[in-house]
């Protein structure tokens, strides 16, 4: 069972880059080809929303969230995945609105996307601070365990220790009771 989320452990970069790869050539044909906009306008806005997704969503994930106050951290992940949310969105859309400047129908279709766009940024960041977190307390509680084996094994070499430096002198004293009883004799 360990091999196999150590196999995907290896993987994982590449599975999610191909995850985001996906969703970005996903969201360019739903702007492009569902509702009908300019397909390289379309590109840019999945490339430039879902890339700053995506960063902020890894500096949450693997950054942010290693220096989470102790207490109930599962709080603090959602409530700070939704500022973080509605924050990548304004900042998607102050770099798309640069480039559909000429394009009145673009910027009414992005305005009234901002509620989809943020709810999926938070369940998306939500997702992936709520997964490290849970990752960040169950290594918490392997190396727990770990330290408790290690206390345990050296417990028992030092027990082992004192035992060995007991048995010792009284080898010694038994040899020369020995030595002492072959030179009465």
């Amino acid at each position: 069972m360990g091999s196999i989320f150590q196999t995907f452990s290896n993987y994982r970069w590449v599975i999610l880059l191909a995850f985001v790869v996906d969703w970005m050539v996903f969201q360019a044909c739903l702007i492009g080809k569902w509702f009908g906009f300019d397909f390289s306008l379309a590109i840019w806005d999945s490339l430039i929303s879902n890339t700053i997704l995506f960063t902020i969503s890894l500096l949450l994930g693997f950054g942010v969230l290693k220096y989470v106050p102790r207490g109930n951290k599962f709080w603090y992940a959602l409530g700070l995945s939704f500022f973080l949310a509605i924050f990548s969105e304004w900042i998607s859309r102050q770099l798309i609105l640069q480039l559909a400047v000429n394009d009145q129908a673009y910027i009414d279709f992005l305005d009234s996307s901002i509620p989809v766009r943020a709810s999926f940024n938070f369940l998306f960041m939500s997702g992936i601070s709520l997964i490290s977190t849970l990752n960040r307390k169950i290594e918490e509680q392997q190396g727990a365990m770990k330290r408790e084996a290690e206390t345990i094994t050296m417990v028992k070499e030092a027990e082992l220790q004192k035992l060995q430096t007991q048995l010792q002198p009284h080898f010694l004293f038994n040899s020369l009771n020995s030595i002492n009883a072959m030179i009465m004799t």
